[in-house]
């Protein structure tokens, strides 16, 4: 072995070491800038997400996503993370991405208590779990190469929130399940029957923000174009505590390994979102039954009401002192909506709601 050669391996191996032993725990994700210099950047992820300003990014084209594939999930020590053995690797574009990008692995991150978990915040709030779709730039060969350009969009991650439930998802079956195989770190099993990635997302993808940052792990290169979804995945308790059975490295729970909030340093986000003006009489009905029995729901008067704005999956109601939100598909041929979710937004910033499961009929 020559001395260039050495010193080769010298340069390399530090830095793969270092990339494997990042901690969450006693505060380590807090020091890494200090082992990790990118980590104190002023581009880093996550932050929370607030104060976005509203932009017309389009739809999305998700290639390949439906796709069965052969999904393989490990236990890398830090989190639980999915990979596909297929020839069709899925690419997406459009939603104001700059290009085509390639999909990589997804990844999540989660808490010990349903209360937190999630990286990013909502308006301040958490969710107790977050996903991250990551793909690179199709003019990179890999997902390496992409990160090691530096450039600011080589990297597109796809997150995603969930919302606890008391009902278990079958979409998330087979994940769940195999994370039994995988509660010992450096493990991997395959996840039968083969999925694809639409199995994994909400179904609404219309409304999302949009916001460039970093990878949240070391070595936080600055280099991802972030899109967070707004509406969230459920999935039942008991599901969501088989992320809970997983072990790091050195034998503790593999737990609230997310990344403490990062300055916003006066990023722009933006928000996609698709709404329309709509008469406020025609909502009179479903407005009346899905905030029947709601606690806090507010009682109002049909001349309080100043605004009424409907999406394809969510309608808003402004009337004075409040806000009111709520979640709702249309079955196809019907005019009849079905509610789902319904969340009030008080004027002191208190909230309240519950899953409704009433429907109305409309127009």
């Amino acid at each position: 072995m020559t001395v260039s050669q050495l010193l080769v391996i010298l340069a390399v191996v530090p830095l793969m070491s270092a990339q494997q032993q990042f901690t969450y725990e006693n505060y380590g994700a807090e020091n890494w800038p200090l082992e990790f210099p990118t980590c104190g950047g002023d581009l880093q992820s996550p932050i929370d997400v607030s104060g976005a300003v509203p932009a017309d990014l389009g739809p999305f084209q998700f290639n390949n996503y439906r796709q069965p594939a052969q999904a393989t999930i490990s236990n890398n020590g830090h989190t639980a993370e999915v990979t596909l053995n297929t020839r069709t690797i899925p690419t997406v574009e459009g939603g104001g991405l700059p290009g085509l990008y390639v999909f990589d692995q997804l990844h999540f991150h989660w808490g010990s208590s349903p209360n937190w978990g999630s990286e990013h915040t909502l308006f301040g709030s958490r969710f107790p779990m977050e996903m991250h779709m990551v793909h690179y730039n199709s003019k990179f060969k890999s997902f390496k190469e992409a990160v090691a350009s530096g450039e600011p969009t080589a990297v597109a991650v796809l997150g995603f929130f969930f919302q606890a439930t008391y009902n278990w998802n079958p979409y998330w079956d087979n994940l769940a399940r195999a994370l039994a195989f995988v509660e010992e770190p450096n493990t991997e099993h395959q996840v039968n029957p083969p999925t694809s990635l639409f199995q994994w997302m909400p179904p609404d993808l219309s409304s999302f923000y949009r916001y460039y940052g970093s990878l949240t792990t070391p070595t936080c290169d600055q280099v991802v174009v972030w899109t967070l979804f707004e509406t969230p995945i459920p999935i039942g308790l008991q599901q969501l505590a088989q992320w809970n059975r997983l072990r790091t490295t050195t034998g503790s729970v593999l737990t609230d390994n997310f990344r403490p909030m990062q300055a916003r340093n006066g990023r722009q986000i933006l928000y996609n979102q698709q709404w329309r003006l709509t008469r406020i009489k025609e909502w009179a009905g479903l407005i009346g039954h899905v905030g029947h029995d709601v606690i806090g729901f507010p009682s109002f008067q049909s001349k309080e009401v100043l605004q009424v704005l409907h999406s394809r999956s969510r309608f808003r109601i402004r009337a004075a002192g409040f806000r009111v939100e709520a979640s709702f598909i249309f079955p196809k041929k019907s005019t009849e909506v079905q509610a789902a979710r319904t969340l009030v937004r008080h004027r002191d910033g208190a909230e309240s709601g519950r899953d409704e499961g009433v429907s109305t009929q409309i127009g």
